[in-house]
């Protein structure tokens, strides 16, 4: 009832004010209509019911035209309703945020403040700063007081002041926990060194295989004096002398290694671990070897292989010797247009000459209706020769499984036109058959030499330039009863046939076609050759077999 009253009674205060008006003029006219009425008849009763009736329309009028101003659009008179709001700007530590509230009826908002939260300082001082310590706010990382000085109480002496030198001690804040160290000044006593203590800050020289360790002598406080003692027992030998003399020598220098020694004690003994002395000496190259590593130059047939000599470590000198037999002629086959032989490589004699033996050739440049192709053959030895192919277009060499069948050739179904203007449509085939070599399509398969036109189907050939074409079509195939017929019809770029396609009645006499014509077409022109089943109704009459349709340019 709101929504209905607010679409059709009441967009504004002014309306509903107009509203009233007019139902108090109604209200007063039909009063005084009333009255006379009443006077004349008399009715009493009447005049009573219809002066109530008016009231309670009056009535019922005023509550709808408040309902509907209830959804008026004129916000500066609605009673607002305002949502829960929501907060559009949160509030910091620091900063005040900003809460939103949204009338529910006319979508007017307004906004309140939401007050700062305030720092809330951690419990335990943060110690990071040597100057000292402070809290910081959990909520942004700000500092929440001033920083306070560290409390700080002495604890391990890490070094012992002496007479001569500083000593250094830990100190600890008692607050925070932070950690820092002191120097302590030194001390002033009279040194006496009467101790004597084997400690390595004392070592004078270590123990030897003929000397025990010496130390100074030191004061109590530490400081070390001049007087020495020893101490302990002699050390075991120390073979750390490399001595290259004679009385040490392991092995002799030779062209791969230096002398060898033992190395020594101090005292002369001999220990087991040797060292390197000196320089390698020179090679002595008296070795002949003939191996693959000191090769020069290998056996022909006409000399020996040739070696360098070497040393007995292995290395090569610069003096040669011979060493084997001849070879064998090393021969390479090699050819030319007239025949291939095989030839010495060292004295160039020629073996085994003999003519090429040419395989079966392979199509290298298909020829067109207009262009010549090549036929490429080759010989064993690698020698080709190439033959040209007549310039000319053909059904089964040309054959293509390519998609969209893009070349001249295209292979598809027929809808034929009977009348006295016979036409066609023809629809290219778009799916391959079963076994994936051939197009198929409404009863029609087409393979490279081959169809099976239970069906009409047709192999159409487009020119693209105006030409004289010789037509060379066979079909041999299916059984005696094969009746295959073939009509040619030539249609322009535009679709448009030229007459009505000529009929070849051989076909209907017999399974074998041959058909021979010559056209002129132009630019465009696409002929169709269209095959078709004559024996239909017969199911051993079977439209398959072999065919090729060969196109020839013919010229002058």
């Amino acid at each position: 009832m709101h929504k209905l009253s607010s679409k059709y009674f009441c967009k504004c205060k002014k309306i509903r004010m107009v509203i009233d008006i007019f139902l108090v003029k109604k209200y007063r006219e039909n009063m005084r209509s009333t009255a006379r009425g009443s006077a004349v008849s008399g009715g009493i009763m009447r005049v009573s019911f219809f002066k109530r009736t008016i009231f309670v329309l009056f009535v019922v009028l005023s509550v709808i035209t408040a309902f509907a101003l209830a959804g008026c659009e004129d916000k500066d008179g609605c009673n607002h309703v305002w949502n829960d709001g929501e907060i559009t700007t949160a509030a910091t530590c620091t900063q005040d945020g900003v809460k939103t509230f949204t009338c529910t009826l006319c979508g007017e908002t307004h906004t309140e403040v939401v007050g700062s939260s305030g720092h809330v300082a951690s419990e335990t001082f943060v110690n990071t700063d040597p100057e000292g310590h402070y809290h910081v706010c959990l909520v942004c990382g700000e500092k929440t007081d001033d920083v306070q000085a560290h409390a700080f109480e002495d604890g391990e002496v890490i070094k012992q002041p002496s007479a001569t030198e500083e000593g250094l001690q830990k100190i600890v804040c008692s607050v925070c926990g932070c950690e820092s160290t002191k120097v302590l000044s030194p001390e002033t006593h009279t040194h006496v060194f009467d101790r004597e203590v084997a400690d390595a800050k004392y070592l004078v020289s270590e123990a030897t295989c003929i000397a025990k360790a010496v130390y100074y002598k030191s004061c109590a406080c530490g400081e070390k004096g001049t007087e020495t003692f020893e101490s302990g027992e002699v050390a075991g030998h120390v073979f750390d002398q490399e001595v290259a003399d004679q009385k040490y020598l392991v092995s002799e220098a030779t062209c791969t290694a230096k002398a060898v020694y033992y190395k020594s004690c101090a005292c002369g003994e001999k220990g087991t671990e040797t060292f390197e002395s000196g320089e390698v000496a020179a090679h002595v190259f008296d070795r002949e070897i003939a191996d693959p590593q000191y090769l020069v130059s290998e056996a022909t047939c006409t000399a020996k292989a040739v070696y360098y000599k070497s040393c007995v470590c292995g290395e090569t000198g610069t003096e040669t010797f011979e060493s084997g037999e001849v070879a064998e002629h090393t021969l390479v086959t090699d050819h030319d247009a007239d025949g291939h032989w095989q030839e010495c490589t060292v004295c160039l004699q020629k073996f085994n000459e003999s003519a090429h033996e040419w395989d079966g050739g392979v199509v290298t440049t298909k020829p067109t209706l207009t262009s010549e192709g090549e036929k490429t053959y080759t010989c064993a030895c690698g020698e080709t020769k190439v033959e040209k192919l007549p310039a000319q277009a053909s059904f089964a060499a040309d054959f293509t499984l390519e998609e969209g069948q893009p070349g001249p050739w295209n292979y598809g179904s027929v809808n034929y036109v009977w009348g006295a203007q016979e036409d066609f449509t023809f629809t290219q085939a778009t799916s391959k058959n079963d076994g994936g070599d051939g197009w198929a399509a409404e009863g029609v398969e087409i393979k490279g030499g081959w169809i099976n036109a239970n069906n009409m189907m047709a192999v159409a050939y487009t020119v693209d330039s105006d030409v004289t074409v010789k037509v060379n079509l066979t079909f041999t195939g299916g059984t005696a009863d094969t009746r295959l017929s073939l009509r040619t019809g030539v249609k322009n770029t535009d679709g448009v046939i030229y007459g009505n396609p000529a009929y070849f009645d051989g076909g209907k006499q017999s399974n074998v076609l041959n058909y021979e014509a010559t056209l002129e077409l132009k630019a465009g022109d696409t002929v169709y050759f269209i095959l078709g089943n004559e024996n239909g109704t017969n199911p051993d009459a079977y439209p398959n077999g072999g065919l090729d349709i060969v196109l020839t340019q013919v010229i002058g």
